[in-house]
């Protein structure tokens, strides 16, 4: 009976271990089970010693028409570009359209 309490309260704070690594970003199922493997204390510490992973974000609409493409690279640079900042092609006066 106490191995089963034992048991169960190291696999209820395994869980605990996990839901926090995946809220801070890390795989729930790897930490769960690293900290089944060692202890959810050992699990926690390292969870708490590892920076944080930023969620991705979407990145922001670009306006088609704020755009010019390089004729040298074909990346989009802005209009008001003088010189590409992928390849360093310098652009004439006259707009590219």
């Amino acid at each position: 009976m106490e191995f089963l309490l034992t048991f169960l309260g190291w696999l209820g704070f395994s869980f605990l271990v996990g839901s926090f690594a995946q809220r801070r970003g890390r795989s729930f199922g790897a930490w769960m089970i690293v900290s089944l493997l060692f202890s959810p204390l050992v699990g926690v510490i390292i969870v708490l010693l590892l920076s944080p992973i930023a969620e991705k974000t979407e990145p922001a609409i670009q306006h088609p028409e704020a755009f010019k493409l390089c004729p040298r690279c074909a990346e989009s640079v802005k209009r008001a570009a003088l010189v590409c900042r992928f390849c360093g092609h310098e652009f004439g006066n006259t707009p590219n359209p």
